[in-house]
């Protein structure tokens, strides 16, 4: 989650992103980023936080993205139906799902 009424600091959330991205961990799970506060005053758009996140906001494969920054606010709820549901959809078709189903249970 990013704030998105502080612009100034999405150069620190682009760099945590892509430590993230980065992870061996992380190979193939979908990466949601939610720009909060879209309704404050001087808020910036889903795009405009994309861009500044930068490469790290366009992980996987083109044409088929395993990421997507979503505008949000956790005040009003807006946003939120729409991003959850993007998540549990990549969740659950993802190769990083069919990965987990072959673990072994945890005892």
């Amino acid at each position: 989650m990013v704030d998105a009424a502080d612009p100034a600091r999405l150069g620190e959330a682009a760099a945590a992103l892509a430590k993230v991205a980065a992870a061996p961990d992380a190979a193939g799970a979908p990466l949601l980023v939610l720009a909060n506060k879209i309704d404050a005053p001087g808020a910036v758009d889903a795009d405009a936080v994309a861009a500044a996140l930068g490469p790290a906001a366009e992980y996987g494969p083109p044409g088929a993205p395993a990421s997507r920054v979503v505008a949000v606010s956790a005040a009003t709820g807006a946003g939120v139906a729409d991003a959850v549901a993007w998540l549990a959809e990549r969740a659950a078709k993802g190769a990083r799902a069919d990965a987990l189903r072959q673990r072994p249970a945890l005892a």
